[in-house]
């Protein structure tokens, strides 16, 4: 066709026609040639997502939890001194206790609820009546747990100690179950939900006393660094003629240097002043003390249940935790004539475990002005007052 007859053929097709063709032949091509750039996008979209989802939940021991679905306090509620001291405590290390459970005093169990085993027979005698409160205590903790479905949960007693860098020790800690080869690998959900992980029914991190598995097995175990830790010459200081908080043993077994912690298999640990305790554990816990059967003490029955391996779990020596004492009455509920004092002791009279910064001791040096004014930067401009008449 003839230039000229395209040019009269085009002249006579509606101008509307034209704009419409040339705005949908625009579009086709700017789709056509987007498709890839678009589809790039989506990917690079997708992971840039999934790149910022998978972050390291390690760092999850820096909440206010420490990483653990909740910090649960056991406490009698008479003991409102004790409870004002951990909130004092929990504060200062930028801690949150979840749940307060009221413990129990013996008078108050029922008959009918007492235990089934040697345990009931311990506890009907004069001399070991005071711990029956103490195991039902812990079983309305257990169930607490239980009810709640809390994946894993840290256990407090009120009398407790600990250090002021606590969010970097048990970092450290949870480093160290991740990179140990005493347990197979993290799960996908451990490795993004569980610090700790969830291979284990219960971790001790303050006892009074720890024996670890007969030859071979007294070598399984794991060391881990945390600068933290006081030196070894603080723990020697701890061990008492009846054989409580004694861990130089257990540390020079594991040639232990002063900035390192070990972690063994849990066989028989003593103390529960802080542990922790996973959904499953405390499911296993309130089925063996409470539903089947208590064969000694509450501590000495858990003890019992590792060593037969009814329970796994880990201990951590030295203790990341440990009890604060003042030796006077108030430092016991099970019997008001142990230590029993004729006035009371003030805490700044107290000790605990061997810690490199203890909280306590922040608390002090904190809140303690030791007589300076607290008005000190207004008192000059407060000179003008004093000619002031009134």
């Amino acid at each position: 066709m003839p230039a000229n007859t395209c040019l009269v053929f085009m002249a006579r097709i509606p101008l509307k026609l034209v704009v419409l063709a040339a705005v949908v032949l625009f579009g086709i091509t700017v789709v056509f040639l987007e498709a890839p750039i678009l589809g790039s996008n989506r990917k690079l979209s997708s992971a840039i997502s999934s790149a910022t989802s998978k972050r390291d939940i390690v760092q999850d021991t820096q909440n206010s939890t420490l990483g653990f679905g909740a910090i649960v306090l056991l406490s009698l509620p008479a003991r409102t001194d004790r409870q004002d001291t951990i909130s004092l405590l929990a504060a200062h290390t930028n801690l949150t206790i979840t749940a307060t459970i009221p413990g129990v005093l013996s008078d108050d169990v029922d008959h009918k609820a007492y235990p089934y085993g040697a345990g009931r027979k311990k506890f009907e005698s004069k001399k070991f009546y005071p711990y029956l409160g103490s195991w039902r205590g812990h079983m309305n903790l257990f169930r607490y747990i239980v009810d709640n479905r809390i994946e894993t949960a840290l256990i407090l007693e009120d009398d407790l100690d600990w250090d002021v860098h606590i969010k970097a020790q048990f970092q450290a800690l949870s480093q160290a179950l991740r990179e140990s080869d005493l347990r197979k690998p993290f799960s996908e959900h451990e490795l993004a939900h569980a610090p700790y992980g969830l291979d284990w029914d219960m971790m001790h991190f303050a006892c009074s006393q720890v024996h670890i598995a007969k030859p071979p097995r007294d070598r399984v175990f794991t060391k881990y660094v945390d600068e933290n830790r006081a030196p070894s010459r603080a723990a020697k200081t701890l061990c008492n003629p009846y054989g409580y908080f004694c861990w130089d043993g257990l540390m020079e077994h594991a040639k232990l240097e002063d900035n390192e912690r070990v972690i063994y298999p849990t066989f028989e640990s003593v103390g529960l002043s802080a542990f922790a305790v996973t959904y499953t554990g405390a499911q296993r816990l309130l089925y063996q003390l409470s539903y089947k059967e208590l064969v000694d003490t509450l501590d000495r029955s858990i003890a019992h249940l590792f060593m037969t391996e009814a329970l796994r779990g880990w201990t951590i020596i030295p203790p990341i935790m440990g009890e604060f004492k003042i030796d006077g009455a108030q430092d016991t509920n099970l019997n008001a004539n142990v230590g029993k004092l004729p006035d009371r002791k003030s805490n700044l009279q107290g000790h605990g475990p061997a810690l490199r910064n203890s909280v306590r001791e922040s608390l002090v040096s904190t809140w303690d002005d030791k007589g300076s004014s607290y008005w000190t930067a207004e008192l000059k401009s407060w000179e003008k007052y004093s000619k002031q008449e009134l």
